[in-house]
């Protein structure tokens, strides 16, 4: 089985139906549970391990990341081994839109800062390409669906925060992110209408700094 920390409750009955007497192999990483919305079920790989009798053995030679990679993310894997030397760590600090070569690329795990630096970028003159097959036409779809494109900014604000205040309370892991990136496009005009406008004009764009996100 692969990607084991993504199996719901019905992918492990059914693996229970298929294992019987036979061996058992389960690849995955805790760590990258993040399918939750989606009825991936939650601490499902230690409850395999505890039923199945399953003997863990730790991933611990990196094949995709060199040397000073490795390094630096062994606050989480201590033990991590490399087998490359090389690579390189850089933390720098704000993005100021002026320090950003024009073939840079920038990943994030959530999609409201990228929103927020790639108007800044667009603001110094860079072009820009959002990446994600999905968040642009969701992100529309969600902004068109607040209301009519009349709504001042601060109306607009107050129904994105009792839209999120709902989506909430329906445990969506998603809802802030969601709001987030709404009111970055609605902080950029004076009505709901400019705000779609500034998001189809920024998923539209097909520049050469990428930003995206990664789990």
């Amino acid at each position: 089985v692969d990607e084991f920390q993504d199996l719901s409750p019905v992918n492990h009955v059914l693996l229970a139906k298929l294992v019987g007497p036979r061996r058992i192999i389960g690849v995955g990483d805790p760590n990258q549970s993040i399918y939750g919305f989606r009825g991936a079920q939650q601490g499902g790989m230690g409850q395999a391990v505890a039923a199945y009798g399953m003997e863990t053995l730790w991933l611990s030679v990196s094949f995709r990341c060199p040397e000073a990679i490795v390094r630096h993310v062994r606050w989480r894997v201590p033990n991590f081994k490399w087998s490359k030397a090389g690579g390189q760590v850089n933390i720098s600090g704000r993005v100021s839109g002026s320090n950003v070569s024009h073939d840079a690329t920038f990943i994030c795990r959530n999609n409201a800062p990228l929103m927020a630096t790639a108007f800044k970028l667009l603001g110094h003159g860079h072009s820009v390409s959002v990446a994600g097959s999905d968040v642009g036409p969701r992100l529309l779809n969600t902004l068109r669906r607040l209301g009519p494109e009349t709504l001042s900014q601060s109306q607009s604000l107050g129904v994105v925060d009792g839209w999120e205040a709902e989506r909430i309370d329906r445990d969506s892991p998603s809802a802030h992110d969601m709001a987030e990136c709404m009111r970055i496009f609605i902080r950029h005009g004076d009505s709901l209408g400019t705000a779609i406008a500034y998001a189809e004009h920024l998923f539209a764009q097909r520049g050469t700094i990428q930003l995206l996100t990664g789990h």
